[in-house]
């Protein structure tokens, strides 16, 4: 203990982390050389070893058995965090474990599930403190006791798995995060779920920019999580269920992340360091795109090696169709997401398309006071533009996306006869074209009525969109909504997507907006008016 005091725990685990280091070269050079070696030695490296095993690196807090009373391990909320970790009862170990002293959840989730030990070290500390932290705020304050709060828990599950339960909530599925009836047993079955979800993010590397991906892998191993704490017998082995990955060392690295992995590398290298075509390789927010449809559970658990999500690239199929000349051989690869960029000159009709359409309805506005008769050919220059523009994105649309343009157009085509004809019957004395559709339609008593009511009913969307403009807390919570009839009435305005829904700014924040324009525009006029 005095030389602990001396130099200090840090030290002296660098000191026999060293020692470690260098008996394992004496070893290796006894075994080339044939060198004897003094029994003392061997019993000091003995020693030496299984204080390395105890005595182990760390970045704040100093878990091992000798570091019990460091001062930062006798603060009440550390010892109620470390004491609640090291609840293992009713765990079953795997029967080629090999026990240390003071094993924790943690070390159960790693040696289930093939994780890092270096990694279920960390992560050990991650959760504690953002237990510790999360404990010592709690109002009115808990007892000191060392015993964790369950507020406390609660509050550290609930920000854990935000996005999680939203992932679920919008894909329609259950989350796997079931709780036991037996109180007892649910402070351990929360640790076990927050400890899983800290070791899955720990070891996902560049996976944590899919922020979806790690939801679905999540998803799974949670529910093996729940199986084999229930007992749950699997309908293919007939055996308990386990880990569909576990049961080796680093198995979680070699056969979850490294193949998502590789398709992440595989995109890159199709990138060909930005040069490609925006259309012809995926980033991460495509590939997490993947995992924004229930299509993603296609991809299975244990994950089919054979699923789109793995296909190969392109110029790869293509070579292989003419190698084997395979007509079922065809090319699989997903492709983009929502969003394709596709690069012309064209997009400055696009991307200022509010002054583009400024123009046109001064234009039209002109046309009207004018009345000379003659149509505009812009607007279908303008449409024809879009289609060639947005042409490749049919590709990756769903069937629901592909059927609402098609429903569009046969919607602006039905209003463009409706319009027609009930304008028709509002003149006394109608021209040629009028008294052309009234002969086809038959001839009626004059009816305004009927027009303006058409006309009131193809500008309801447009009055919804205006109130829904000026109540943006209205519009957040019906675009957040996962009722189905709300998701249909908005189906009918925009695509779905997970990501951006409800980003509207506040009505304050709408009236300032718009209070300025309306003041800079009053300004102006009132300047070019007296002034000018």
């Amino acid at each position: 203990m005095l030389l602990i005091k001396l130099i200090g725990i840090a030290q002296l685990t660098k000191a026999y982390q060293t020692a470690n280091v260098l008996f394992e070269v004496l070893k290796a050079v006894n075994m080339t050389q044939s060198m004897e070696v003094d029994r003392e030695i061997l019993e000091t490296q003995d020693k030496v070893a299984e204080k390395t095993e105890i005595l182990v690196p760390y970045n704040i807090l100093p878990l091992d058995p000798d570091s019990a009373n460091q001062a930062i391990m006798r603060f009440p909320e550390i010892q109620a965090a470390v004491f609640a970790l090291r609840n293992t009862r009713g765990l079953a170990w795997p029967k080629d474990y090999k026990k240390k002293k003071d094993e924790d959840i943690l070390d159960w989730l790693g040696a289930m599930y093939g994780f890092q030990k270096h990694n279920v070290a960390n992560q050990r500390e991650h959760l504690i403190l953002l237990l510790a932290n999360v404990h010592i705020r709690q109002f009115p304050k808990p007892d000191q006791q060392p015993k964790l709060d369950e507020r406390a828990l609660t509050e550290v599950m609930k920000k854990l798995f935000k996005n999680y339960k939203k992932w679920c909530k919008y894909l329609g599925r259950k989350s796997s995060l079931w709780l036991p009836t037996i109180q007892q047993e649910v402070q351990q079955r929360k640790l076990l779920y927050m400890g899983l979800y800290l070791l899955i993010w720990g070891e996902a590397a560049n996976l944590r920019f899919m922020p979806e991906c790690l939801c679905y892998i999540y998803h799974h191993m949670a529910f093996e999580l729940y199986g084999m704490l229930a007992g749950n017998v699997s309908p293919l082995t007939g055996e308990n269920i386990k880990p569909a990955y576990g049961g080796e060392e680093e198995a979680f690295l070699r056969k979850v992340v490294t193949p998502i992995y590789d398709v992440i590398a595989k995109e890159a290298e199709r990138s060909k360091r930005g040069r490609s075509k925006h259309s012809q390789w995926r980033n991460y927010d495509d590939l997490n795109e993947y995992f924004w449809s229930v299509d993603c559970f296609r991809l299975g658990w244990p994950m089919r090696a054979d699923a789109d999500f793995f296909c190969l690239p392109v110029e790869k199929l293509y070579f292989d169709k003419l190698k084997d000349n395979n007509p079922d051989n065809r090319d699989r690869w997903v492709g983009k997401g929502n969003f394709v960029e596709i690069r012309s000159f064209w997009h400055i009709f696009r991307s200022f398309d509010r002054m583009w359409s400024f123009f046109i309805l001064c234009l039209q506005a002109m046309i009207i006071v004018a009345w000379n008769g003659t149509g505009d050919p812009s607007a279908i220059f303008n449409a024809i533009l879009d289609v060639i523009l947005n042409w490749k994105a049919q590709r990756s649309m769903s069937m629901h996306v592909k059927l609402r343009y098609i429903l569009k157009v046969v919607s602006a085509a039905a209003w463009v006869i409706v319009l027609s004809v009930t304008y028709a019957y509002t003149w006394d004395n109608p021209p040629g074209f009028a008294q052309t559709i009234q002969s086809w339609f038959g001839s009626r008593s004059r009816s305004p009525s009927m027009f303006i009511m058409a006309v009131a009913v193809y500008l309801s969307p447009n009055m919804l969109a205006a109130i829904l403009f000026l109540f943006p807390l209205i519009r957040r919570f019906l675009e957040r909504s996962n009722y189905r009839i709300v998701m249909f009435m908005m189906w009918w305005s925009q695509p779905r997507l997970y990501v951006g829904r409800g980003m509207h700014e506040s009505t304050f924040s709408l009236f300032k907006y718009t209070v300025f324009w309306v003041l800079l525009i009053i300004t102006k006029l009132a300047f070019s008016y007296y002034i000018e």
